[in-house]
């Protein structure tokens, strides 16, 4: 065996820490966060954590070779070799449903550009733009801005790089219109009634927070996809019904809001 693949740190107070002559060049997992599944012996508790205290598989004589297979797949999602979601494209795809300047008495959010509102966002750095160019706003000067605001807020938080591309889509234009732990609640229960009864994972705690336990879960159900992507539009319907029923007032906006409830992949 190579050298630079395999080491014992016999020095250290906590070998051996998992099993005799076991390999330490990896003493923390790289794979523990990582968005595909890692087959190690790990189990997800209670409180969405991932355990891997019964897993060897990075200590053990091809732990080197293994933990490097695992990651050039990772790579390969990253860099194209398996197409990972694109920012770019769900945000573009969203932004044909929000319009430019709007200032609705009628709408909670009150005064809105691209979807942005100002009652939800006041720090938002694109205002000082607006309120310097109103009437005549200068769009090119707040693309950047748009953008900066959306994938910070709306992309990066719900870790949607790590999502197919439908699902990303969808999970991105339903936090920008509901909210990203509306959005990551509807995912975590439409992921929990595909489970098989608990037979691919267990299920999830609905808490609107993504993290190893819904990306674990979601890359058991990529068989799925379009019907995961059905079940996301099914709860986004849902709610705005719900909604309606609620605020009356709010009726004026079905047509735009059923514009964004796809049943089929498009």
């Amino acid at each position: 065996m190579k050298k630079f693949k395999y080491f014992e740190n016999r020095e250290c107070e906590y070998y051996p820490c998992h099993v005799k002559s076991q390999n330490c060049l990896f003493c923390y997992c790289p794979l523990y966060w990582i968005p595909i599944e890692c087959e190690g012996n790990y189990k997800i508790l209670k409180n969405g954590i991932k355990d891997c205290c019964d897993c060897t598989k990075p200590h053990d004589f091809n732990g080197w070779d293994f933990i490097q297979r695992k990651l050039t797949e990772v790579f390969n999602l990253k860099s194209g070799g398996v197409k990972m979601a694109d920012f770019n494209e769900a945000f573009n795809h969203t932004m044909g449903h929000e319009g430019g300047y709007v200032n609705d008495p009628d709408d909670a959010g009150g005064e809105t550009y691209r979807g942005i509102a100002r009652v939800y966002n006041p720090q938002w750095s694109g205002w000082d733009i607006i309120d310097d160019t109103k009437p005549n706003i200068d769009n090119i000067a707040l693309d950047f801005h748009v953008r900066k605001f959306y994938e910070e807020r709306y992309w990066d938080v719900n870790r949607l790089d790590d999502f197919p591309q439908s699902i990303a889509n969808e999970m991105f234009d339903t936090g920008v219109n509901m909210g990203i732990g509306r959005a990551a609640k509807f995912l975590q229960e439409c992921l929990n009634y595909l489970n098989r009864n608990g037979s691919l994972f267990a299920d999830l705690v609905v808490d609107g927070a993504i993290g190893p336990a819904s990306l674990n879960a979601l890359s058991k159900v990529t068989r799925d996809e379009e019907i995961l992507l059905t079940m996301l539009n099914v709860c986004q319907g849902r709610h705005y019904m719900n909604y309606m029923s609620k605020s009356p007032t709010q009726e004026k906006y079905a047509r735009g809001w059923f514009k964004r409830v796809k049943l089929t992949k498009e």
